[in-house]
Order: C-alpha cells, then sequence, then structure tokens
C-alpha cells in the first residue's frame, strides 16, 4: 500500500524556486492567512489552475511552471518503501507518466514500465478511461512523459472503445 508522502512546507521550498515564482506562493500563503501557515507542495499540486489564478492572479504559463517545479521537489522527496520493494531496486525500470502530476506523485513518478498492472474497481469508476489514457501516454515522447513505445490493449467486452479514445485526445 502507498503512504502518504509528508508534506514539505512551501517555506522551506521558496529559497529554491525562481524568483518570478515566488509571489504566487507568498499569494497562496497569504490566503490561508499568515506566511507561517503549514500550506504544503502537496496542498498546491491538487489545487486546480483554476483555483490557483483565482487566488493569486498569476497567469497560466506561470501557474505551469509552479506546478512543473512543485512536481520535481516531490518526485525527490523520500517514499516509504517495503521490505520487498527493499530486495528489489524501482530505480532501473523506467516509469510511464500517468499524464498528471498529482498521480505520477503517488505511484513514485509513474507507471513501472516492467510487469503486468492490474486495474480493479467498481463500474463507471474510470478504469477503461485510465487504461486508454495509459496506452496514449505510452506512445508519447520520453521528454514529455511517455516512454515512446508501443500498446496493446486488449478488449474482452466488445469493439474497442475508440469514442473514449477521441475524447481524450
Amino acid at each position: 500500500p502507498l503512504h502518504p508522502l509528508p508534506a514539505p512546507k512551501l517555506s522551506e521550498l521558496m529559497a529554491s524556486m525562481p524568483p518570478h515564482l515566488v509571489p504566487i506562493i507568498e499569494s497562496l500563503m497569504m490566503d490561508k492567512g499568515t506566511t507561517q501557515c503549514p500550506l504544503s507542495a502537496e496542498q498546491i499540486v491538487v489545487m486546480s489552475k483554476k483555483e490557483i489564478s483565482q487566488k493569486t492572479g498569476a497567469d497560466i504559463v506561470s501557474i505551469n511552471e509552479l506546478l512543473y517545479q512543485l512536481y520535481l521537489y516531490l518526485l525527490e522527496q523520500p517514499y516509504p518503501f517495503s521490505a520487498k520493494e527493499l530486495l528489489t531496486d524501482p530505480g532501473q525500470y523506467n516509469r510511464l507518466s500517468w499524464g498528471g502530476p498529482v498521480l505520477d506523485l503517488y505511484f513514485r513518478g509513474g507507471l513501472m514500465t516492467r510487469g503486468i498492472t492490474e486495474i480493479v474497481g467498481e463500474s463507471g469508476s474510470g478504469k477503461t478511461q485510465m487504461a486508454i489514457q495509459l496506452i496514449m501516454q505510452a506512445q508519447m515522447p520520453v521528454e514529455v512523459g511517455g516512454v515512446d513505445g508501443a500498446c496493446l490493449y486488449l478488449c474482452c467486452d466488445g469493439d474497442f472503445p475508440i469514442k473514449r479514445m477521441k475524447q481524450i485526445e
């Protein structure tokens, strides 16, 4: 099971941030009431871009850069490991981005490319949507979180869900 990452405080991150992003962080901290608040990088990463824009007045380019910087920082943080995980070196395999920083964060940088991943859940919970997102992401270049690979999608319920795939494009 995955354990939540301890939330690093933004006040600790501000020194390493590009200077033009600091006012955005300060605006978010002031929104919480004080610059000494326990606002974390995780709390910002899960905010919508619209919410960040409304609270800070920042433009979308700056918001994207801020989220990217926070995402990189969070990926560098230590994660709890099980004994089984310590026996293998998970760093030796490529990881496939889920297509979003929040899922990538909780899956330690993305989906392992070696092995079989089973996606289970209730009807209507998003399994097909997630699988389609992953097959599209896997074919993308490495520079944007893909693995520049090919995919095989086995559909046992009838035809391939092409309409859903087009929604993601």
